[in-house]
């Protein structure tokens, strides 16, 4: 064994402790990520409503995948010089070489999968005290720094690779006859190509010239970038409207989606243009944005039957409301003889199939005082509480909720009580004493169906198909087809 091969193989060996190394302080750290995440779980458990906190727990999980990433990062970097020089080495460099790859992908994978987790986490907030600062770092940043870390680890792991020649730990005076020898073979080869041809040790594939790369990159950095924009403008509009994300909302985000991939799509095909011969790099690129249009045709097409039958569903119609009471203290209470006393009440609201933007007021009779206000929403449903709070003769009241159904018809429920001389309250534990839901009906097709309920569906569906003809458009220029190329 040569002092080259010798120094590839210790070269190799010390890339391979890197990316083992950094494993095992990525474990540590996902350790410290669970611990942190029960304290601050144990803290807040059993308190309902409290506000949201800052999660120190996610940025240890950042942590560890970044260091699994750039430990594995490093040893790629150092080893493709090798892996490029005509030079004889040692075949650890290619196996370990390997490794790293594949931790890059799973630290890549990760990452994504992160991002998607904190979308989703953050649609999920039942708080209604979300400190701003508290989701920016929740949410915001982290989707920032996953994403970032993910474009970091494809362009500097598999697309921006070093060519020069290989830094290993040899004496000058080998590494100058290792440089000699180089020349010399050049200079033979210009002089003697098909004999150097066949004497020329096998070496990995020339990397892309620099206008290569570049579309190369594009390629893999913009479907990425434009999907974490599109994930963060959802969560903006859903911290805004603090409600689930309307249709029209999902179209916008696929848009933006949409875009990112037919331009990544663009980018791997000039990539691929560039050169004559695809190399795994541009495969990649152009293997990924197809996979990206193939999930971006699934998703809205899927997306786009549930919406259409939705909206169909939505002519047939069935208004109900229900009003009831609880206690603020203890949300459950046992009932005596048909009744159901509770000292500090509380009045839950719901009701589906409602008018659209309109309001269900809640007032309490007699007297006509205002206990509630809620506005119904897109989706015509309508849900919430309040503390009554205020000091009532002992007699009798009715508390009346008033709405409008979705064509427009009134719908009413009473909910009884009497306020005792104590000052407690007792409601009848019937359940249909507060509770009203008006015979099925089928509503007429209008333009405001079709725009608002129907519309979006197919907006979604022209979305997938729009892409995917688009891609393929792309993907295959005009360019003479043979039989032995077909």
């Amino acid at each position: 064994m040569d002092t080259f091969t010798t120094a590839s193989r210790r070269t190799a060996t010390r890339t391979l402790s890197v990316i083992m190394g950094s494993a095992a302080i990525a474990w540590v750290l996902f350790v410290v990520a669970r611990y942190a995440g029960l304290v601050s779980s144990a803290g807040s458990a059993g308190e309902y409503g409290q506000p949201e906190q800052i999660r120190v727990a996610n940025y240890f999980t950042f942590a560890a995948i970044t260091i699994l990433g750039l430990g594995a990062l490093f040893a790629k970097r150092r080893l493709t010089p090798l892996r490029t020089s005509p030079e004889p080495r040692s075949a650890l460099v290619h196996s370990v070489s390997l490794l790293a790859s594949l931790m890059l992908i799973i630290a890549a994978a990760l990452s994504s999968w992160m991002v998607l987790m904190t979308f989703m986490g953050g649609l999920a907030v039942e708080s209604d005290e979300a400190i701003p600062m508290a989701r920016m770092m929740n949410l915001y940043v982290p989707i920032v720094l996953y994403t970032a870390l993910v474009i970091t680890v494809i362009l500097a792991g598999f697309v921006f690779l070093p060519s020069s020649k290989p830094h290993i730990s040899t004496p000058e005076n080998l590494q100058g006859s290792i440089n000699d020898a180089d020349q010399a073979g050049h200079t033979a080869s210009s002089g003697q190509s098909g004999q150097s041809n066949a004497q020329t040790p096998v070496s990995d594939p020339a990397p892309l010239p620099p206008t290569g790369r570049r579309m190369a990159g594009l390629a893999y950095a913009i479907p990425i970038i434009a999907i974490a924009c599109a994930l963060i403008l959802g969560l903006i509009i859903y911290d805004l409207s603090r409600s689930s994300l309307q249709v029209w909302i999902w179209v916008a985000i696929f848009v933006i989606v949409g875009t990112g991939i037919f331009a990544g799509t663009v980018f791997a095909s000039r990539s691929h243009a560039s050169r004559t011969i695809s190399t795994p790099v541009v495969m990649g690129a152009k293997n990924l944005n197809f996979v990206l249009t193939i999930s971006f045709a699934v998703v809205v097409t899927s997306m786009s039957l549930g919406y259409s039958e939705s909206a169909v569903q939505h002519l047939n119609v069935s208004p109900s409301l229900t009003l009831s009471a609880y206690n603020t203290s203890e949300k459950y209470v046992e009932s005596v003889d048909g009744n159901t006393t509770i000292s500090n009440p509380g009045l839950n609201l719901w009701g589906s199939d409602l008018e659209r933007g309109s309001e269900v007021v809640v007032i309490v009779e007699p007297g006509g005082q205002e206990v509630m206000r809620v506005q119904v929403g897109h989706d015509r449903w309508v849900n919430g509480e309040k503390e009554f709070s205020e000091d009532l003769s002992p007699g009798e009241y009715k508390f009346i909720a008033r709405a409008k159904a979705t064509d427009g018809l009134p719908l009413e429920v009473t909910l009884p009580a009497t306020v005792q001389d104590n000052g407690n309250f007792q409601f009848p534990t019937d359940g249909s004493a507060g509770y009203w839901t008006q015979k099925g009906r089928l509503l007429p097709v209008t333009a405001g169906w079709l725009l608002s309920d129907l519309l979006p569906a197919g907006v979604l569906l022209a979305l997938g198909i729009a892409l995917v003809s688009g891609t393929i458009a792309v993907r295959n220029p005009d360019r003479p087809i043979t039989q032995s190329t077909a």
